[in-house]
């Protein structure tokens, strides 16, 4: 039978001690009849720092394994400063991590809020029990909805929210002048919209476009009439004079006014006109 290939990785943080103090004893207890046998059981590769047999800095290792590995179980018995600096790693990576501790030790305040697996040291007929605790947590952690939650991430999550905010608000001084701009650019457009719907408004742009083909069709000419009737609003923006053969193509678009002197309601600019105004 081909042994299976274990794909998933979880590292195991606690305090070890010296080979056969007490502390390593408890140690290896805790990996031997919990963790390795729920690990195997879920297809996971069990890791622990004092089993590393190739030379490293260990520091930058297990450091590098905290973030990385999928799964985190910390042994908090006995509080050991490595462990929750660790664990602190480990939080801030927001990957799951799950905590042990012995029966009859307080967790810190820190992580009390957190759940945590107590096994007793004296008793270890208890451990099918304990056994089936972890490997209960270590499937919800595989659980599609899961999300990860400790001190550190919703700590990160307060600062985040609280930086979206001051970003996106805006002072209401300025959500005032932003909505009074605005309301003066819908009014210019509302006007624009009723001068372009007016079949006896002549628009530049409109004005523009047609003596443009018209000059191309009639040619040139040093004769020039005003155009200033006709451009209402947009004189000074378009050009205001235009060759005098134009002067019926210009008449189509609106009736000349019955002050207008000149030609179709257009003051012509000759050197006749201007003589005859002057006297």
């Amino acid at each position: 039978m081909e042994q299976e290939v274990k794909t998933k990785t979880c590292l195991v943080i606690t305090a070890v001690g010296d080979p056969g103090s007490a502390q390593r004893q408890r140690a290896d207890k805790v990996w031997r009849h919990i963790i390795e046998p729920v690990a195997d059981k879920l297809g996971y590769e069990a890791d622990r720092a004092d089993k590393w047999q190739e030379p490293h800095l260990i520091t930058k290792a297990i450091i590098n394994k905290v973030r990385s590995a999928d799964l985190v179980i910390a042994d908090l018995t006995d509080r050991n400063a490595n462990v929750f600096y660790e664990l602190a790693v480990r939080d801030s990576a927001r990957k799951p991590a799950i905590q042990l501790m012995a029966k009859g030790q307080l967790l810190p305040f820190d992580v009390k809020e957190q759940r945590t697996i107590f096994y007793d040291p004296a008793d270890w007929d208890s451990v099918p029990t304990v056994r089936k605790s972890l490997e209960r947590f270590i499937k919800r952690t595989e659980e599609a909805d899961y999300e990860v939650e400790n001190p550190i991430s919703q700590a990160i999550d307060v600062s985040s929210y609280q930086e979206y905010q001051r970003s996106e608000q805006l002072p209401l001084q300025q959500h005032g002048e932003v909505m009074t701009k605005l309301a003066g650019i819908e009014s210019e457009l509302a006007s624009v919209i009723r001068e372009l719907r007016d079949p006896n408004r002549l628009t530049g742009v409109g004005l523009v476009g047609n003596l443009v083909l018209d000059y191309r069709t009639i040619g040139g000419t040093p004769t020039l009439v005003s155009t200033s009737p006709y451009l209402g609003g947009a004189a000074g923006i378009y050009p205001t004079s235009f060759p005098i053969e134009m002067k019926d193509q210009v008449d189509k678009f609106r009736a000349p006014p019955a002050t207008t002197k000149g030609v179709g309601g257009l003051r012509q600019f000759d050197s006749d006109s201007r003589d005859s105004e002057d006297e």
